[in-house]
C-alpha cells in the first residue's frame, strides 16, 4: 500500500528524554533543508522546504527518531471533551481509521518519579472517551505494514498535536514507536522485554536450537528469552545468573568475562548478544576479539552500546564502520523504547540473511 500525505508543513519527531541534540545534529546531516521549529523533551518539529515529497518511499533514516510523521494542527481546548471532538474532526477530515494516542517521553529514560504512570492513566482516559465516539476507529492497536495511521500526540495533558504517518518499519506499527510488549511475571530482569524489542524491530533470524552468546548475561533476563524461544544460549558474565536460568537444561553459565575466553570456543555460535555496562570502545573490543577469529563464524549480532555521555553519539558512525569492517555489511542502530541511555546496534553478514529464515515461537518451560 501506498499514500500521499496532502500538502504537511512540518515534521513531527518523537525521541527519547536527552537524545534531543543527537537527533537535530542527525537531521542537519540528512535533511539539511529542514528548519528546526518546536520542542518538548522527548518531541521535536521541523519545518519542511516547500513541495517536499511525502510519499510511501520516505525514510527519515534516524538512529534516534522513535517515532515520526507529519503534523497538521494542535488543539488546546481546555474541555476533555473539546479535545476529543477536534480529533474526530480530523480523523473524519482526512478518512482515517487507524488511531495511535501516545505522549511524549516525560522523564530521562530510567526515571522512576511516577510521571509515567500519570501520563499512562491520562493516555487510558483519552481512548476511553475517543473509543465513545465510534466503533469504526482502531486505537492503539499495532497496525499492518503500510497502513496510514493518526497520531495524537500528548505534549502535554490538555496540549495535544495532531498529525499521521505510514507504517513502513516496525517500530512504526506500534504506538509512539514503543514496543507494546510488557515484563511478564515470571521474568527474571527487564532484560527480558529488552530483547524482545531488539528481536522485533531488527527481525534477526533466530532458527530454534541456533547457539548464541550473550556477554554480559547477568541476571539472566535476555538470556531467559532466548531460551523460552528455542535458543541454546551460553551466558558469559562473572556474576552470578538467576537460578530459573542455570537450570534450563539449554543454558551453560561460562562464569567469567568475555575477553577471558579462548576464541576457539565460540565455534558453533550462530548469533552473539552483548549487554555489559561498560564504555562501548570495551564492548567493540571484545566482540571484535571473537567474531574475527578465523575458527568462528557469528552470522549476527544485537550488541548495546552504552552511553555514558551524550557526546559518544559522535562517535556512533565510526562505530558502524567499525562492525562493516569485521565483515557484516547490514548494520542498524536504533535506540529501543525499553531501553536507557544506550543504543543498540543490529548486525548481520548480508542483508539477505533476513528471508532466509521465520522467526522462532516461545515455548515456556515451567
Amino acid at each position: 500500500m501506498s499514500a500521499v500525505v496532502d500538502s504537511p508543513a512540518f515534521l513531527f519527531v518523537g525521541c527519547q528524554v536527552g537524545a534531543e541534540a543527537a537527533l537535530k545534529t542527525e537531521l542537519a546531516g540528512n535533511w539539511p533543508a529542514f528548519r528546526f521549529a518546536f520542542s518538548r523533551p522527548g518531541f521535536l518539529t521541523f519545518k519542511l522546504p516547500p513541495h517536499f515529497s511525502t510519499d510511501s518511499d520516505f525514510d527519515l533514516r534516524s538512529t534516534f527518531a522513535r517515532c515520526s510523521g507529519w503534523t497538521f494542527d494542535k488543539i488546546d481546548a481546555v474541555l476533555l471533551s473539546e479535545r476529543v471532538g477536534a480529533l474526530r474532526d480530523f480523523l473524519n477530515q482526512h478518512g482515517l481509521k487507524n488511531l495511535h494516542i501516545w505522549p511524549r517521553q516525560m522523564t530521562p529514560a530510567g526515571d522512576r518519579r511516577g510521571v509515567g504512570d500519570r501520563i499512562t492513566k491520562t493516555v487510558e482516559e483519552v481512548v476511553a472517551e475517543t473509543r465513545k465516539l465510534s466503533e469504526r476507529w482502531s486505537i492503539n492497536k499495532t497496525v499492518r505494514p503500510g497502513a496510514l495511521v493518526a497520531d495524537c500526540i500528548l505534549i502535554e495533558p490538555d496540549q495535544w498535536w495532531l498529525g499521521m504517518h505510514q507504517a513502513n518499519s516496525v517500530s512504526s506499527r506500534w504506538p509512539g514507536g514503543a514496543y507494546p510488549g510488557r515484563v511478564p511475571p515470571h521474568a527474571v530482569s527487564r532484560a527480558y522485554i529488552k530483547v524482545a524489542e531488539a528481536l522485533a524491530w531488527s527481525r534477526l533470524p533466530l532458527k530454534r536450537n541456533d547457539l548464541s552468546v550473550e556477554l554480559g548475561s547477568a541476571p539472566g533476563g535476555s538470556s531467559q528469552y532466548l531460551l523460552e524461544h528455542g535458543l541454546q544460549v551460553i551466558g558469559v558474565d562473572p556474576a552470578e545468573m538467576h537460578p530459573d536460568v542455570l537450570a534450563h537444561p539449554h543454558f551453560r553459565h561460562w562464569r567469567c568475562r568475555g575477553r577471558d575466553v579462548k576464541r576457539r570456543e565460540f565455534q558453533g555460535v550462530r548469533w552473539l548478544f552483548a549487554d555489559s555496562n561498560v564504555a562501548p570502545q570495551y564492548t567493540l573490543d571484545t566482540v571484535e576479539n571473537i567474531v574475527t577469529h578465523r575458527l568462528v563464524n557469528v552470522h549476527g549480532m544485537l550488541l548495546t552500546l552504552k552511553l555514558l555521555d551524550w557526546s559518544l553519539t559522535s562517535e556512533l558512525a565510526a562505530h558502524m564502520a567499525r562492525i562493516r569492517g569485521w565483515g557484516y555489511h547490514y548494520v542498524k542502530a536504533r535506540q529501543l523504547s525499553h531501553g536507557g541511555q544506550e543504543l543498540c546496534l543490529f548486525a548481520l553478514r548480508q542483508r539477505s540473511m533476513l528471508r532466509r529464515r521465520k522467526a522462532v515461537k516461545a515455548t515456556r518451560n515451567r
